[in-house]
């Protein structure tokens, strides 16, 4: 009898196991999540501090569309894990809508938005490839712009008084005062001294 309990303990942690790792495969394989609500995924993009793919595409029309192994296949799903997920169809009115602040007329189009939900980091028109969506997908993970834009600094010179400027005072203590400077036009030959 004591020998039965064993062989019964020992096939209960043998089937424990064998659930514990076919629960954890499972979860590697997990299809991705996706919604439809452009502005339910950008609050959460923000919330979450993890760039949104945007997926606008007419899922009827095929030349249209975005291939569906690239949504929802395993092989994307691990790079898909690290952003916040939105396809929306472009066949119906809130469609148009998005695809309107997109200012899209093509599709399908994809389009990356940063992690603080604030500017678009990549846009891609028309179909895309595999090898090409799962670069994108790994460039912008992070959800950071990576370029860096040197901004050259402005000639600074001295402000005449002929020269229009006016002063606009704050309506209330919360607002900020706004002034409007009106330079000379640039002269290249000015500048030089020529």
């Amino acid at each position: 009898m004591v020998m039965n309990w064993m062989n019964f303990a020992l096939v209960l942690s043998v089937a424990a196991l064998n659930a514990s790792v076919a629960h954890n495969c499972g979860a590697a394989t997990t299809k991705p999540q996706w919604q439809a609500d452009y502005g339910q995924a950008l609050a959460e993009t923000r919330s979450e501090e993890r760039p949104l793919v945007v997926v606008l595409d007419d899922p009827a029309c095929e030349d249209q569309s975005v291939d569906r192994t690239l949504l929802t296949g395993k092989d994307s799903a691990k790079l898909l894990a690290n952003y916040e997920l939105c396809h929306v169809d472009v066949s119906t009115e809130y469609g148009q809508a998005v695809a309107k602040v997109f200012n899209v007329k093509s599709y399908p189009h994809v389009a990356i938005i940063d992690r603080e939900g604030k500017s678009i980091l990549h846009r891609h028109a028309g179909p895309i490839d595999a090898n090409a969506w799962k670069s994108t997908l790994q460039q912008y993970q992070a959800g950071v712009n990576q370029s860096r834009h040197v901004v050259a600094k402005p000639v600074v010179s001295e402000v005449s008084a002929a020269e229009p400027m006016t002063y606009t005072p704050p309506a209330d203590e919360f607002s900020m005062p706004t002034v409007n400077y009106s330079p000379k036009p640039y002269c290249a030959k000015c500048q030089r001294g020529y």
